[in-house]
């Protein structure tokens, strides 16, 4: 009798919690504005300035795949610095781990950062054709008679009768001479962005989305130095772009500062911090007018850890695996240990 009471006082105390949970959920549901019929989500998940942080990419890659086949309707973007500083094994195979690394992540597309002429234009263009992921390109230009088919100046994607156009601005203080860098150089972003828009607005698109390697604002060292604009000042002088997705400053913008900013000029502009610490999550709520243009009518930003509670996926892991066991077989081997700590910044030397 008193086992049967007991679990009787149970399932009424579990029946109470889910009860509430309920109410909780119906709460928060009432508080978020409906999306209006025809109304479509579109996420955009992201990351920057990875420079050759190879231990934490089969866990994005993990997090995106999930992600992606729970919400068909999202695109995974990277805004450039992919070499430069980091893993050794990337330095030893020329960039090639990295890049065939990213190409197995599921990347939709992808910018390149003023980093990314660290192996040489000549390397670059070969790994673009040998892992053909678009490369957006859109203020990129070559002394050569031809580019891979995969470097594009827009694409243009479609989600459920939304039509969303990106193109993508790399650093222009960088290798502007064509003389220096025949294989890839860099015209100006400002007279670029300008026509990149119009030519997106001609092809009918209803969200413009800026793939950017400049900075949220300026780094320090850039004052009074570098003339490229922000993205802040990129989105002034452009107001038809809705999106940016931003690189070079390793900014980890945090929702308030991503809210303040759209409220003061327009337009939603996110960055994920850098080495492969975070995946950014944009996702826009897109109502469908039966006449007119579709609005975003709200829109969520999240910054994803990258931890080890994030499941690894395994093509990217093996395919890391294989390039250690080839180029760098003993790269993981004990030799010794430090007694006192180190800065971390030092530990090359």
């Amino acid at each position: 009798m008193t086992n049967h009471l007991f679990c009787a006082s149970l399932s009424r105390q579990i029946a109470s919690i889910r009860w509430t949970q309920f109410l909780l959920a119906a709460l928060i549901a009432s508080l978020a504005p409906p999306l209006e019929a025809g109304g479509v989500e579109i996420s955009i998940l992201h990351t920057n300035d990875l420079h050759q942080n190879l231990g934490p990419l089969p866990r994005i890659a993990g997090y995106v795949a999930g992600y992606k086949r729970d919400h068909p309707n999202t695109v995974f973007v990277d805004a450039g610095d992919w070499f430069d500083r980091g893993s050794s094994l990337v330095r030893l195979t020329r960039g090639e781990t990295l890049y065939g690394a990213m190409e197995s992540m599921g990347y939709d597309m992808w910018i390149v950062g003023n980093h990314d002429w660290a192996y040489g234009g000549e390397r670059l263009v070969d790994l673009m054709k040998r892992y053909p992921v678009p490369v957006l390109a859109t203020n990129l230009a070559t002394t050569r008679t031809s580019l891979p088919k995969n470097i594009v100046r827009t694409v243009v994607k479609e989600f459920d009768g939304v039509r969303v156009g990106f193109f993508g601005i790399t650093l222009d203080t960088y290798g502007k001479n064509p003389r220096s860098r025949p294989n890839l150089y860099v015209l100006d972003c400002r007279v670029e962005t300008a026509r990149a828009v119009a030519e997106l607005k001609k092809r009918g698109v209803d969200i413009i989305v800026a793939v950017t390697h400049l900075g949220f604002e300026k780094m320090s060292h850039e004052v009074g130095r570098s003339f490229h604009p922000s993205d802040q000042d990129l989105v002034a002088a452009n107001p038809d772009i809705d999106v940016v997705i931003g690189g070079h400053s390793h900014t980890l913008l945090k929702e308030k500062t991503v809210r303040e900013v759209y409220k003061r000029s327009g337009a939603i502009i996110t960055q994920a911090g850098a080495s492969g610490r975070y995946v950014g999550r944009l996702t826009l709520h897109i109502d469908k007018a039966e006449s007119g243009k579709p609005i975003i009518r709200s829109f969520d930003v999240e910054a994803v850890t990258v931890t080890d509670a994030l499941s690894k996926h395994p093509n990217v892991a093996a395919f890391l695996e294989r390039e250690y066991a080839q180029h760098m077989p003993n790269a993981r081997s004990v030799v010794g240990r430090f007694t006192e700590p180190i800065e971390f910044h030092n530990l090359a030397y």
